[in-house]
């Protein structure tokens, strides 16, 4: 790709954050945790071409791509059931099996 690509990739992906950025300054005095990601150089170039643009760490454009894909799976995710699985009929519980050691 070349670096105009990235600018193209970079001002849309500058316009999307614009309407959650205040959900991300609320979120900045949290603590954060430090791990590896390994990202392509392309990744990275394109990153750096936006931190030098708008200012903001790379950083915190990667934990946003995290929290959108997050968003996008959070069905994958453990936590309440979902109501239309709550409308099925409930499963009948596993059978114990004879044998499974002495009761005492």
């Amino acid at each position: 790709m070349t670096l105009l690509a990235f600018a193209a990739v970079g001002s849309a992906f500058f316009a999307l954050l614009q309407g959650i950025w205040s959900r991300i300054v609320i979120f900045m005095a949290r603590r954060k945790l430090s791990t590896t990601v390994y990202i392509t150089p392309e990744q990275d170039t394109a990153l750096k071409l936006l931190h030098a643009r708008t200012k903001v760490p790379v950083a915190e454009y990667i934990r946003q791509g995290i929290d959108l894909a997050l968003a996008k799976y959070r069905d994958h995710l453990p936590g309440q059931v979902d109501l239309e699985l709550a409308e099925q009929p409930p499963t009948a519980p596993p059978q114990r099996t004879a044998g499974r050691g002495r009761r005492r």
